[in-house]
């Protein structure tokens, strides 16, 4: 993942405002897609005809400029941001089998509303 070219500096609140409308970012909020409705605020749910590829775009995009980082027992990926910010993404999940991509936020950023979340990718009917 590394540094992005030109020196710029790198964020979840940058990265998260530069993904597309497809995956429902909700600035003023902070979340992605919508409130799952049989869990926690935090459990959000994106509708998609490719979940495991939409899981893995949304996941690039916002864990663009991080750095790789090897978490014990982790089925899947993790980048860490340079501000903390842990984002790991799972193709498949113990909750629902869904794959799915998550924001640990380690500390607030100032003009941040990004918050701590787990969005899953369920698939369309």
């Amino acid at each position: 993942m590394g540094q992005p070219s030109g020196g710029g500096y790198v964020s979840i609140r940058r990265n998260a405002e530069s993904t597309s409308a497809k995956f429902g970012y909700d600035k003023s909020t902070g979340y992605f897609g919508d409130k799952h409705p049989r869990s926690k605020p935090k459990t959000r749910e994106i509708i998609s005809n490719s979940p495991a590829k939409d899981a893995r775009e949304l996941f690039r995009q916002i864990a663009k400029g991080g750095v790789k980082e090897d978490i014990p027992g982790l089925k899947g990926q993790a980048v860490r941001l340079p501000e903390g910010t842990l984002v790991t993404l799972r193709l498949v999940t113990s909750s629902s089998g869904s794959p799915a991509v998550e924001i640990n936020i380690k500390e607030t950023i100032k003009g941040s509303k990004v918050r701590t979340q787990k969005i899953h990718f369920r698939k369309g009917e």
